[in-house]
């Protein structure tokens, strides 16, 4: 359910990756950055590139929804720290970031939004299902990590998103 990700050694094209603020700025530098293009499987770990099993999308509210697992292994979480809890409370995944505990329910009804050790924060959008895999929406999600929506840039035109990974 919540995907893998593998290093990929080969050549690709970088100019287009994924994201969610609308800031065209074609000059970030891309040392300390996740980038990731809706509809590439392909993100970027600075420049060491990686390959998702799945690809970003933009869903019906307009929102990139990346899959958890690519995302949160993005910002180094292991994969140990990455669960999915089904109980008589809670449907959805579970985050051990830093100091954060981040829940993030599974779509049923309207779950739009996050849990952030024990507090509920609005999302951009449910998380939703895909195929066997959970997406999230990525700046909701990002900001969960600790990362405001200044470290977040979103170019329309190529749909690449670039955050700014934090200094922990």
């Amino acid at each position: 359910v919540l995907g893998k990700y593998t290093a990929d050694t080969s050549e690709h094209d970088d100019n287009t990756q994924g994201g969610n603020q609308d800031n065209t700025d074609s000059e970030i530098s891309t040392e300390n950055t996740v980038k990731f293009t809706v509809g590439s499987d392909m993100y970027y770990v600075g420049t060491i590139p990686y390959k998702s099993e799945t690809k970003p999308y933009i869903n019906t509210s307009d929102r990139v929804m990346v899959p958890v697992r690519t995302l949160s292994n993005a910002f180094g979480i292991d994969d140990k720290d990455i669960s999915w809890v089904e109980d008589d409370t809670f449907r959805g995944v579970v985050i051990q970031y830093a100091a954060r505990t981040i829940k993030i329910p599974a779509m049923s009804g309207d779950n739009s939004y996050l849990e952030i050790n024990g507090f509920k924060v609005t999302a951009d959008s449910a998380a939703e299902i895909v195929n066997d895999r959970i997406y999230l929406p990525i700046r909701s999600v990002v900001n969960a990590f600790g990362i405001s929506d200044n470290g977040i840039t979103w170019n329309e035109s190529t749909g690449e998103v670039i955050i700014k990974m934090p200094t922990l």
